[in-house]
């Protein structure tokens, strides 16, 4: 079984850089473990099993399970990794690294769960991404603390509103000789958390750029099913100097 397995993970994986819309109205896609905190090209570990992929360390991607015995269902991809910056990480809000397209077919971040990503497109065809965790409650003052607490849509607009100002410290921090990203795309997800709902954001090549796209759905526990409620293909912003960023 495990040589079908990979020829299917195989067929997902061609699947997916050929059609990356219809693939992932069709397949969950969960990324996580990912190491480190820079972006990094790497060959990925990629596992397709029952209508789910899993990216991400080996024993990450080899974490699925048939009549509990674990299934190897794992082939490799070149791609970009982009791990998430934890909160009160050292480093968290340093510089982001810059890279051109290359040999990667895929670019991919951890599952976020109230997280904010920020895309850069640089001069020159180069590409940042930055993955930023928001910080933990106990990190605001007393009065925000209060209204966190108390009121959960206050809790997702403050979060999200704080973190546009972290991102801008990574962007800051990423500039050279004052040349400014072209373009930009923002995902926050602390609304989507806060509603139940998981977040995964997959790029794909797409000839000399990148498409990237979203992908929301909700796990349902009684079933052990992925419910995937919406998919769809990211759009640039142009950057300003100053940034009211458009949000997805």
């Amino acid at each position: 079984m495990a040589l079908q397995h990979q020829i299917d993970s195989r067929q997902t994986l061609r699947d997916l850089i050929a059609n990356p819309l219809n693939t992932l109205q069709n397949v969950a896609f969960n990324v996580g473990q990912l190491p480190g905190i820079v972006t990094q090209s790497t060959s990925l570990h990629f596992g397709y099993l029952q209508n789910e992929v899993r990216i991400g360390p080996n024993t990450f991607a080899r974490n699925f399970m048939i009549n509990g015995i674990e299934a190897d269902a794992v082939i490799r991809v070149q791609g970009l990794s982009s791990p998430m910056r934890g909160a009160g990480v050292m480093g968290r809000l340093g510089l982001t690294a810059r890279f051109a397209p290359g040999a990667n077919q895929v670019w991919v971040t951890d599952q976020q769960t109230g997280c904010s990503v920020l895309i850069l497109q640089w001069p020159g065809n180069q590409y940042s991404m930055v993955h930023l965790q928001p910080n933990a409650d106990n990190e605001f003052n007393r009065f925000s603390r209060y209204l966190i607490n108390r009121y959960d849509n206050f809790r997702a607009g403050y979060k999200n509103l704080w973190l546009k100002q972290e991102v801008t410290a990574v962007v800051n921090a990423s500039v050279v000789g004052g040349v400014y990203p072209q373009r930009y795309i923002l995902i926050q997800s602390n609304f989507n958390t806060m509603a139940g709902r998981e977040m995964q954001i997959i790029g794909v090549r797409n000839g000399g750029g990148w498409s990237f796209f979203q992908q929301i759905y909700q796990y349902d526990m009684f079933n052990g099913v992925y419910n995937i409620i919406n998919v769809r293909n990211l759009a640039w912003t142009n950057w300003h100097a100053y940034v009211p960023y458009m949000a997805y």
